[in-house]
């Protein structure tokens, strides 16, 4: 919006909005003429959770909008994180079991056992058949990434990669994953883990 007295343009911008927009074109009208200019605008970026503590945090996550979810997620601040995960249940069923995907990786232990439980709920309702083959093929590549995580690693080598039920490309998929779970464990025997 255009402040009709100042002339200065606002908006709330999301917190993925940060950065230098080039070649913005703002036209106005009194009714009667017009005029257009070109300009750049520096949106500066707004931490997820500026100014917020104890339950203003939860309320920031609700403000999210489209992906913004997606940094909130990936944030520092362990508040931030545990609200974004509480609030990635609204999302669809694709968007939920990819970021419980993403968030096995993560470091902090309660973010994991979130994403577990999070990924055994998907399987267990009706997408399940839907999303398995999709997860599969997404962790194939990020196993190794999960030696020092044996939950992660009992999860992917229980019903997740069981062959029951699958197509005979992700079948394939879920027994190549098998066999390098089977290489990790021996990793973390040799290590002592």
């Amino acid at each position: 919006m255009i402040d009709p007295v100042t002339g200065e343009l606002y908006w709330d911008a999301g917190f993925s909005q940060g950065g230098r927009y080039d070649g913005i074109k703002i036209t106005v009208s009194d009714g009667a003429a017009q005029a257009t200019a070109t300009t750049s605008l520096i949106v500066r970026d707004r931490p997820i959770n500026e100014g917020r503590t104890g339950k203003d945090v939860e309320t920031n996550i609700d403000e999210l909008r489209g992906f913004d979810i997606i940094l909130a997620l990936r944030s520092d601040d362990s508040r931030v994180k545990e609200a974004s995960l509480v609030a990635l249940a609204k999302y669809g069923a694709t968007f939920k079991a990819l970021e419980y995907a993403r968030l096995l990786r993560d470091r902090t232990p309660a973010t994991v056992d979130a994403a577990l439980a999070g990924l055994e709920g998907l399987l267990d309702s009706s997408e399940a058949a839907r999303l398995r083959p999709l997860l599969i093929s997404d962790l194939e590549a990020h196993v190794w990434h999960f030696t020092d995580s044996p939950k992660v690693l009992e999860f992917l080598g229980g019903r997740f990669t069981a062959p029951e039920g699958l197509e005979p490309a992700i079948k394939k998929k879920a027994e190549d994953i098998r066999k390098m779970l089977k290489a990790a464990a021996a990793y973390n025997k040799s290590r002592g883990v």
